[in-house]
């Protein structure tokens, strides 16, 4: 799905804005896990396989900002390291190696 195509304006763009500012649930918590589907559905549109390389990025980085909040300052570096080498890496594989 692009962004100018009419199914995202007339139909997925609406739907995630009443969704969003729904008035009966006003949580954040919900605002929240509701963007996170709506972005999964986003990219599920396109090419299903990429959620599944979206969602593992998701925990990676997740699991890391825990164990950086948990952790001892040196410690806390070498998460921050390794995950932004997990992320360059993905990028790299993904966006990158058909070039090369």
């Amino acid at each position: 799905m692009v962004f100018s195509s009419s199914v995202f304006l007339l139909l997925f763009l609406p739907i995630v804005i009443i969704g969003y500012y729904n008035p009966v649930f006003k949580g954040r918590q919900f605002r929240n896990i509701f963007l996170l589907l709506a972005s999964l559905c986003f990219y599920a549109w396109g090419e299903p396989f990429f959620v599944f390389v979206m969602m593992l990025s998701i925990a990676v980085n997740w699991a890391a900002g825990l164990w950086i909040e948990r952790g001892v300052s040196v410690f806390a570096k070498r998460i921050l390291t390794m995950a932004i080498i997990w992320n360059v890496g993905i990028l790299c594989v993904f966006k990158y190696l058909t070039f090369f």
